[in-house]
């Protein structure tokens, strides 16, 4: 189980691998872009949010600062590329190319058109002995549908589409907490902030995908204010997840080991700030690899005490002779070993796209095999969480009654609406 679960986790925090280096004799690269260009303008294929720019192309701004850096042994290339790969091949520098008023360096700048399709490479090469190097380069590929990269223009729409489905969930939900209102507990409350935050999560990351679409800038307090969202929803699921599975709100009323979950979900929610969402820039720090790390056991440490906890639970409330809740924990304890095993499939998934040719074949996917799909995948456990632990007209009376050793009673299931109030020789109004 815990190799499962780590290997899941990680997977949903891959990065790509660094880009290829092909490197001729006495030819250094210092430092490579490569982004998949679109010179396609699909019109409204894409979307409301496509910019339908007049061309693509790739712009550059380089300083090279440093001992013996001249015009004739640094220079600048853009090229068209197939898997990342790029190699030393020419000694023509594209873009204007001057000498600093200082004298110890060079600055390239300019733009090249794109005219194709597919991955574009910008590179900077040292001709001769590799000697150490200032560095300052910015590059910016502009594609026809705005400044996003490919594989991740889609993420706008599947934002937007996410979000408005969290909108009616989260209606219908709403239109519950009314209609039993004096039935509504905390848990109730609890997974009513989850999901609201993961509504205003999604529209504020499709803010923030469309914006950097149009100005290839980025809102730095909008990021703030969304990784601060990220970080309270991860937290709230932790903690509900913890609480939940420890019987809180329907086996017991009291959880012994609160102190020690809040413990653990503030601990996740500073490790969730720290994070850097840096999928798209091909790499990790090793700050960034030790948070990751990190997160790996304490998400294999939640899931697996969940699924041991629950599954406890029913075991105990079998043997109290507690039938309705113990039916209950059963159904809540099929929900994640499903999502568990969905998660895997999804993980493996994952690593078959972002490590195989498949990536490159259909590199505008990305977005769904790096985010998408587990974006999808919590929507539909929490969608789930949601219907089993839904408010209805006896939601107290079936958390905190003691079932009666005799008959079994079948009107309590978790979502029924119309039964009867139960009667007093099955249920007592006792609190476990």
């Amino acid at each position: 189980m815990w190799v499962f679960l780590l290997s899941l986790v990680f997977a949903s925090k891959l990065s790509f691998e660094q880009t290829g280096m092909i490197m001729e004799e006495n030819q250094h690269i210092i430092k490579s872009f490569v982004q998949y260009v679109s010179n396609k303008d699909r019109g409204e294929k894409e979307g409301m949010f496509h910019q339908h720019f007049p061309e693509a192309d790739v712009s550059f701004n380089v300083t090279v600062t440093g001992a013996d850096v001249t015009t004739s042994n640094v220079f600048m290339m853009v090229k068209q590329t197939k898997d990342f790969s790029v190699s030393c091949d020419s000694f023509a520098s594209v873009g204007t190319t001057e000498e600093l008023s200082s004298g110890n360096g060079i600055q390239i700048s300019g733009k090249r058109l794109v005219e194709f399709d597919g991955f574009a490479a910008a590179y900077l090469c040292q001709k001769g002995v590799k000697e150490p190097l200032d560095l300052k380069m910015e590059v910016t590929f502009k594609n026809k549908h705005g400044y996003l990269e490919c594989g991740y223009f889609g993420f706008i729409n599947f934002e937007f589409i996410l979000g408005t489905m969290y909108v009616l969930v989260l209606f219908y939900w709403l239109m519950k907490i009314s209609k039993w209102q004096e039935s509504v507990m905390f848990f109730h409350k609890l997974l009513t902030a989850i999901c609201i935050i993961s509504m205003l999560d999604e529209f504020m990351k499709l803010y923030s995908l469309n914006y950097e679409n149009k100005f290839d800038v980025h809102d730095s307090m909008k990021l703030l204010l969304i990784k601060v969202f990220h970080a309270s929803k991860a937290s709230l699921i932790h903690y509900a997840g913890f609480m939940l599975g420890f019987g809180w709100g329907m086996a017991t009323n009291e959880v012994e080991e609160k102190p020690k979950i809040t413990a653990f979900c503030v601990l996740y929610f500073f490790l969730f700030l720290i994070q850097d969402d840096d999928k798209k820039m091909f790499e990790r720090s090793k700050l960034q690899m030790i948070v990751v790390v990190m997160f790996c056991i304490l998400d294999a440490i939640w899931a697996t005490v969940i699924v041991a906890k629950v599954n406890d639970l029913k075991n105990e409330l079998e043997e109290a002779r507690q039938s309705m809740k113990s039916d209950f924990y059963a159904k809540f304890g099929k929900l994640i070993n499903t999502s568990v095993f969905g998660g895997i499939c999804l993980c493996l998934i994952s690593v078959l796209f972002l490590n195989t040719s498949w990536r490159f074949s259909a590199f505008a996917k990305t977005w769904w095999f790096t985010y998408g799909c587990w974006k999808m995948m919590f929507f539909v456990v929490l969608v789930s969480a949601m219907h089993l632990f839904k408010p209805h007209r006896s939601s107290k009376l079936y958390a905190e009654a003691v079932q009666l050793p005799g008959e079994e009673y079948d009107g309590l299931e978790s979502g029924n609406e119309d039964f009867s109030k139960p009667d007093e020789a099955y249920l007592d109004g006792s609190q476990n």
